[in-house]
């Protein structure tokens, strides 16, 4: 079937976007894509999420994308590429000057393939999105993609959940985000980063004006870095989204969260899962958010809140036309 979809577009020579994701598209499938994507000089949108085309099958539509200079998004998500798959792909990426989007999840590329995307991507200056979730990037990975990421100066979304970065892989891509003010989404979820990382992420948050996303769950962040998390927040008066499940803020973290929660008059999701804030800790999101009328999402389970906290969560309810 794929084979007959890629001998049809072949005559398309006007093809813009193509989206084959979610087809068990396997190595054979992903030749005869290639094939068809020889002469598609105005193509901008390549989906090819969802499939299993592997290393080889990844290398051939890169050799063919080579000759594509205007792609702007490239979506190959879950695609068992790894990293020989990935810097295939990478190879193709030299050569796009007006790539905005790139999405390369779930792949386990490693921090090969890390290394590989950052050179490809190291002199590109429209960069607008960059998600390379869970994919096995380390220390060493991380380095080389803050490294690049330091001069793309129009990005505004960064996704490296479930990747074990650490405290140091970290610093490097706070470095890499610190003068990026067009950042309106960052997330960093389950990236083993502690309250070591909280002076350079706050000290990268400050200037992040547009800043409408932050998710840190899963983060051994404690109260400490609770408190320089607010700090580098609170300013912001954009942020829409605060994902901070499970990391470990106890009631004097929550306590320092609280206060910066005011002037967030955007708010639509609070995440607050797992933290065992207590009753006061509980008690003092509710005053900080009982007149935020955006708000549609609250969580707060397992926090130990009692009764005296669920009293003021139900006025929270009470006041929130949409939660």
């Amino acid at each position: 079937m794929i084979a007959k979809i890629g001998a049809a577009l072949r005559t398309h020579v006007r093809l813009h976007m193509l989206f084959l994701d979610n087809n068990r598209i396997t190595e054979a499938g992903a030749a005869a894509v290639a094939d068809c994507l020889k002469n598609k000089q105005d193509l901008r949108v390549f989906n090819i999420d969802y499939n299993h085309i592997g290393v080889n099958g990844a290398a051939k539509v890169s050799e063919q994308l080579k000759n594509n200079y205007g792609l702007s998004k490239l979506y190959c998500d879950a695609n068992v590429i790894g990293e020989e798959g990935c810097e295939k792909l990478a190879e193709c990426m030299e050569m796009m000057d007006s790539l905005k989007k790139v999405c390369i999840e779930n792949n386990n590329i490693g921090d090969r393939g890390a290394i590989a995307l950052s050179k490809a991507l190291e002199d590109n200056d429209t960069l607008l999105s960059l998600h390379l979730e869970n994919n096995n990037i380390s220390r060493e990975g991380a380095y080389t993609l803050g490294e690049m990421i330091s001069n793309k100066y129009k990005l505004s979304k960064l996704n490296l959940n479930s990747n074990p970065i650490g405290d140091e892989g970290f610093s490097r891509i706070a470095r890499g985000i610190q003068d990026i003010e067009t950042l309106r989404i960052i997330t960093l979820a389950s990236t083993n980063i502690t309250k070591a990382s909280m002076p350079t992420l706050s000290s990268a948050l400050a200037n992040k004006r547009f800043l409408t996303k932050l998710l840190l769950d899963n983060n051994k962040l404690g109260p400490e870095g609770a408190k320089l998390l607010a700090k580098g927040l609170a300013a912001n008066e954009t942020l829409t989204n605060l994902h901070l499940a499970n990391c470990q803020l106890g009631e004097e973290g929550t306590l320092e969260i609280s206060t910066i929660l005011s002037n967030k008059k955007n708010l639509l999701v609070l995440d607050m899962t797992n933290n065992k804030t207590g009753v006061n800790g509980c008690i003092a999101i509710c005053k900080s958010i009982q007149h935020h009328t955006t708000l549609r999402e609250l969580y707060f389970s397992n926090n130990m809140i009692g009764p005296d906290g669920a009293r003021h969560v139900a006025k929270v309810l009470e006041s929130t036309k949409y939660i």
